[in-house]
């Protein structure tokens, strides 16, 4: 693919991004738990249902029918992470 067109197709999700209210560059972000804790504790966090915000890259999404797949890494490691529509709505 010509760089031209990678260029493009960044600057298409970013336009999409602010369109839908985020602020790709926010000035301050925050997080709960580092992404090696998660994969560490995970039984112990899901069985808990604890709130976990992350904050990482997004290396990797898969959309498959009504799920999509999220490789999240940050400077601790990678997780996938897994969203049903049905659970989350359309527009989530």
């Amino acid at each position: 693919m010509p760089l031209d067109d990678i260029k493009q197709s960044r600057l298409d999700k970013l336009e999409k991004i602010k369109r839908a209210g985020i602020d790709p560059y926010p000035a301050k972000s925050w997080r709960s738990h580092r992404v090696s804790q998660v994969s560490e504790n995970f039984d112990k966090y899901s069985q808990d249902k604890e709130r976990l915000v992350l904050v990482g890259r997004v290396m990797a999404m898969r959309e498959h029918g009504g799920s999509v797949f999220l490789d999240i890494e940050d400077e601790s490691g990678r997780i996938q992470t897994y969203f049903k529509k049905d659970i989350l709505g359309e527009r989530e």
